[in-house]
């Protein structure tokens, strides 16, 4: 697929917007991430998982997860509640 975007706009900044907003800490939030075009996500969050069917990112992951087929983000969601 393509994703088509300002280059001004990122998913980062999505996310600071959205935590500025609903007033919570960046260091209260966790990241599941699966896509190379939330790079700047990984970076911007510390608590961040990559599933294990992700490509480039995959790389630069400290925490992951299975892929998305075998449940990575629920297994991320049971072991931070």
């Amino acid at each position: 697929y393509l994703e088509i975007t300002s280059a001004k706009s990122t998913k980062s900044k999505a996310v600071e917007l959205i935590l500025k907003l609903e007033n919570i800490k960046k260091t209260d939030t966790t990241a599941i991430l699966g896509n190379d075009s939330e790079i700047d996500v990984l970076k911007y969050i510390k608590n961040t998982y990559v599933v294990s069917n992700a490509k480039e990112i995959k790389k630069l992951a400290v925490n992951k997860t299975k892929s998305n087929n075998a449940k990575g983000s629920e297994n991320v969601i049971k072991k931070i509640s």
